[in-house]
């Protein structure tokens, strides 16, 4: 079987071309691929800087009233539970989770466990002339 259609953002759609012996006829099957609709990525592993317009989800173990959804505005900052804001753009996820952890451990828990991931990153835009 031969698949054909694989793109480097992910997998939309594969078709193959099987034969089934001499004399017989061949036959085209499609396949489609199960994607999520909101795709998330791992930003540690290209080290991804955030910026004003990423969407991020925070999740602090045993707390949901410090767990969300939140964007980083213009100004580089997020508006986070309890502490309000606090600096993001610069910052990878892991360096952010341990900034969000600190401020926590300096006088809201005992021992908060954070983890943050991007959900959307921020649009870039490419000008030029042909």
């Amino acid at each position: 079987m031969t698949l054909t259609g694989l793109g480097t953002a992910g997998l939309a759609y594969a078709q193959g071309t099987e034969t089934q012996g001499a004399g017989a006829v061949s036959q085209t099957q499609t396949y489609q691929a199960q994607t999520p609709q909101t795709q998330t990525v791992s930003a540690d592993a290209y080290s991804y800087k955030m910026g004003a317009d990423d969407k991020i989800r925070v999740i602090v173990f045993g707390e949901p009233n410090l767990s969300g959804e939140f964007v980083v505005n213009g100004q580089g900052t997020v508006a986070l539970p309890l502490i309000g804001e606090i600096k993001a753009a610069g910052l990878t996820v892991t360096e952010l989770q341990d900034k969000y952890a600190a401020v926590l451990r300096e006088g809201y828990l005992k021992d908060p466990r954070v983890s943050i991931e991007v959900l959307t990153f921020r649009p870039f835009y490419v000008l030029g002339r042909g």
